[in-house]
């Protein structure tokens, strides 16, 4: 993926079906409390790869006069599923 690709990709499209209501609790833990430092899932690639992540920061992106633009992560540590 581009950059361009990457960074306007929209999170919803990295969780597979089976997991959105994990995401969907996910960013309600988000909006909560501004971020979470304890994500561990699965999400997938843009080339369809599972990617298992655990314990990563995501946070949400606001605009000064706090309107949400999205969320971002840190990875800290993650492995390709075969």
């Amino acid at each position: 993926m581009s950059w361009d690709e990457l960074t306007s990709l929209p999170s919803r499209l990295s969780a597979e079906p089976i997991g959105q209501q994990e995401r969907n609790t996910l960013l309600s833990r988000v909006r909560e409390h501004g971020f979470i430092d304890d994500f561990t899932g699965i999400r997938v690639s843009a080339t369809g790869k599972k990617i298992s992540i655990t314990d990563a920061i995501v946070w949400d992106i606001r605009h000064e006069h706090d309107i949400c633009h999205g969320q971002a992560a840190v990875l800290y540590s993650w492995t390709c599923q075969p």
